[in-house]
């Protein structure tokens, strides 16, 4: 079961680090950073690094504890709306690339230039 659920974390396009993370805040619930890196086998700057990431992805909340921060996972059932939203932005990403193609091809057609070659014959050649 954690194979699987692991193989679909690393499908939201997460790093293997990443997975670990969340995986770990899902079976244990809110940890402190320390708590995780040491659970994860992960660096603590590394660990603070990759919370902050996947905070920045709406995957991880914060909260201060005690006077110190405590990372809780998102509920299981808000997965399809952050996939839903990468899909929208994946979308967005792919009208805009659509619509830069005829500058880019034009742009690489000033670009192109021949090569000139030159063959020499005999022994100074």
């Amino acid at each position: 079961m954690i194979n699987t659920l692991k193989k679909i974390l690393d499908s939201l396009d997460l790093t293997d680090k990443e997975s670990a993370i969340l995986l770990t805040l899902f079976q244990s619930g809110p940890l402190y950073a320390a708590t995780i890196a040491k659970r994860t086998r992960l660096n603590r700057t590394t660990a603070y690094g990759l919370l902050k990431s996947l905070a920045g992805k709406g995957l991880v909340a914060s909260t201060k504890k005690e006077g110190v921060m405590q990372y809780t996972a998102i509920a299981p059932k808000m997965l399809p709306g952050y996939i839903a939203r990468k899909q929208h932005t994946l979308h967005e990403s792919e009208e805009l690339a659509r619509k830069v193609i005829p500058q880019l091809e034009l742009l690489n057609k000033q670009v192109v230039a021949l090569p000139q070659i030159q063959f020499f014959e005999g022994i100074e050649g």
